[in-house]
């Protein structure tokens, strides 16, 4: 935890971590004037509407030159993380405002949640259940119902943050708009896998000196230079692949057409290159400018920040300008758009808003009073609808496998996500606090002494047993779940420690060989540790033999359908201590008997690519957007059938299908099934 000393000086002065945040992610506060010619314009109006159960506000601007007027353009300007709809036209020293009175457009500047926006950055999971895709997209539709926009005229862009989020929505709303632009912007790892329902015109403006959008791609953030730390806000590719990736998406030309533009302003020690990329085979163009010698700044707006901390701004060219009369070039033709979303994509969030509700303090009285803490996302809707149990991994806790579990929530199932209490992350922590050595060795012995405590080896499945009876009392009793949970129909899904949970309620018999304290007769198979109320499971990183968990002979008696993930970087601890080969997990698989098992293999996987682990971002995973899009959404699939009886999405169990969900870097993936 930051505490209050780790604070910025700037000049002579010291600012607070928690406000220098606010300022570096783009908080944009009142500013001296710029001595410059302005066009009269009024106040933008503050209105709200209602979605996904909160009330979000956005701020509009009707310029006078409307008068009555109908069908004319929308601009949407999405403010960067920390700042608000209100101040974003105060960084561009109201230049929108002013276009908007001359060529007769409406403004509209929304509002982030917590000033943030849901761009799909692996950040933290506090905006994961944002839906900012559907807001914003809630607001064009309410605009062009009223009659005062024209749906082929729509154009979106921002800054930071705002323009992540802006790359989002061309990704998953492509039908309703025109034309995109970014400024001191990428994209976000985890959308390099989606793809367009068609074409985008796109303007980008990036400086390879910005600060804290890194220009060669990794973590986006800001350093606290005294201490030498770095606030990490989540992966971005590279400009070359952001690049890259949409000259492939708009069927554009590869060569650039570049102009070295007039270098109007030397004193502001930038100068500007654009590059025309024009489209081909009925494409979409591409214009960059890239601002050398700039920083996370919008050029022709504000120094918002001392130049030290956010670098130059550009006087070269205005952003503003540049942006709009890209814009205006370019319509939307709605005959020949998609409207309609693919029955397959089971990758893209469901239609059910949804709620979450923690029990922290459940105890399990036939346990001696064992705790076993339940987090629940539900469907806001009545059920019933069947139960998913999540089991984290080692060092986790109920929020390991969130953006999981809110994805099948939103389609239709309730979701508990348990807590272990003698393997998870509190208990890790007083582990290498009690340990002797090394950091690196106490990690290891906490780690060790975890994965060999009865108390969580055998405790584990019976906390998911115990979960089912909570369902089933809840079902009949709680106000809140009351006839919304389908009993029948339950699974259970985990990863690495979950995962052998998981297998271990589906029948597989864990070791005593390893387990301290021993319990008798000291070696051979546990038992029979299964539930017979589970109808299948879900592990990711399954453990093969030779763990401290499981023998050749433990799977034999696997006897519920399973869906297997892994990949071929994922790799194991032995029972000895020893790193084995991910193909170990593999042969766990194979030791299975025949009958409605599954295994996804990806390339370029590794083991924390398929968890939201709260340690996980201590360790990165550059496979984690495309791994856990595809988890979640072969799960579902997985799921739909084996829980709704769906017969559609059993035309999905395949590998064509799965095929279909790679990214950049789990390029392709083995489906074996037996």
């Amino acid at each position: 935890m930051l505490r209050e000393k780790a604070g910025i000086c700037m000049k002579g002065k010291r600012t607070s971590f928690l406000s220098v945040l606010t300022v570096l992610l783009l908080a944009f506060s009142t500013f001296s004037a710029e001595n410059r010619k302005r066009i009269q314009t009024g106040n933008l109006q503050k209105e709200s509407i209602q979605h996904g159960g909160i009330e979000r506000t956005y701020h509009i601007y009707k310029p006078a030159s409307l008068k009555g007027r109908k069908n004319v353009p929308l601009l949407i300007v999405l403010h960067g993380g920390g700042g608000s709809g209100r101040k974003m036209p105060n960084l561009t020293f109201g230049r929108f405002k002013e276009l908007s009175e001359m060529e007769t457009f409406i403004l509209l500047c929304p509002d982030g949640v917590d000033k943030h926006w849901n761009d799909g950055r692996d950040v933290n999971t506090r905006h994961h259940n944002i839906d900012d895709v559907g807001f914003l997209s809630k607001l064009i539709d309410l605009l062009v119902s009223e009659g005062a926009i024209n749906p082929k005229r729509v154009y979106m862009c921002g800054i930071s943050n705002g323009g992540m989020m802006t790359y989002r929505m061309a990704l998953e709303c492509s039908d309703k708009l025109a034309a995109i632009g970014t400024v001191s912007s990428a994209m976000p790892e985890f959308l390099a896998h989606k793809k367009p329902s068609r074409p985008v015109p796109l303007l980008i403006i990036s400086s390879p000196k910005d600060p804290f959008v890194p220009w060669k791609g990794g973590y986006a953030g800001f350093r606290l230079w005294k201490y030498g730390r770095f606030h990490r806000r989540g992966r971005v590719v590279s400009q070359a692949d952001t690049l890259a990736y949409w000259l492939k998406q708009n069927r554009a030309e590869t060569k650039a057409h570049a102009t070295i533009l007039p270098d109007s302003f030397p004193d502001d020690g930038t100068n500007v290159v654009m590059e025309r990329y024009p489209p081909k085979n009925g494409g979409a163009e591409i214009i960059r400018y890239i601002i050398k010698g700039g920083g996370h700044t919008w050029p022709g707006g504000k120094q918002y920040m001392s130049e030290k901390v956010i670098g130059k701004t550009c006087r070269d060219i205005n952003a503003c300008d540049v942006l709009w009369r890209f814009f205006k070039n370019h319509s939307l033709n709605l005959e020949n758009s998609n409207r309609k979303t693919p029955v397959a994509d089971y990758d893209k969030t469901g239609p059910y808003k949804t709620n979450v509700k923690e029990f922290p303090d459940l105890t399990d009285e036939k346990r001696e009073n064992r705790r076993v803490p339940i987090k629940v996302i539900s469907p806001v809707a009545d059920g019933p609808f069947p139960l998913v149990i999540f089991s984290h991994g080692g060092m986790g806790n109920w929020n390991s496998n969130i953006y999981q579990a809110k994805h099948l929530a939103s389609h239709g199932y309730i979701v508990f996500c348990v807590q272990h209490v003698f393997s998870d992350n509190i208990i890790t922590r007083k582990y290498v606090r009690e340990a002797k050595g090394s950091l690196k060795e106490r990690i290891w012995k906490a780690l060790t002494r975890m994965t060999v405590d009865p108390r969580a080896v055998l405790g584990r499945p019976r906390d998911i047993s115990f979960a089912i009876d909570k369902a089933m009392e809840w079902n009949r009793s709680e106000t809140q779940f009351a006839g919304k949970i389908n009993t029948s129909k339950i699974a259970v899904a985990g990863h690495s420690y979950g995962a052998a949970t998981v297998l271990t309620v589906c029948g597989a018999q864990p070791t005593l060989d390893h387990l301290k304290p021993t319990l008798a007769p000291g070696r051979g198979l546990a038992g029979d540790y299964s539930d017979s109320r589970v109808t299948l499971g879900i592990a990711m990183s399954p453990q093969g033999p030779g763990t401290s968990r499981f023998s050749k002979e433990s799977y034999k008696s696997i006897n519920k359908p399973l869906l297997c993930f892994s990949g071929d970087g994922d790799e194991q601890l032995g029972a000895d201590g020893s790193i084995q080969s991910a193909e170990k997990r593999l042969e766990g698989f194979k030791l299975m008997p025949q009958g409605n098992k599954y295994m996804l293999w990806l390339a370029n996987a590794d083991h924390l690519s398929f968890s939201d682990n709260p340690s996980a971002w201590r360790f990165p995973s550059k496979a984690r957007a495309d791994a856990q899009r595809i988890t979640k959404a072969m799960m579902l699939v997985f799921c739909d059938y084996y829980l709704k009886g769906d017969e559609e999405a059993k035309k999905y169990m395949n590998s064509d299908y799965a095929g279909t969900l790679t990214g950049n870097i789990v390029t392709k993936l083995t489906w074996y099934q037996k």
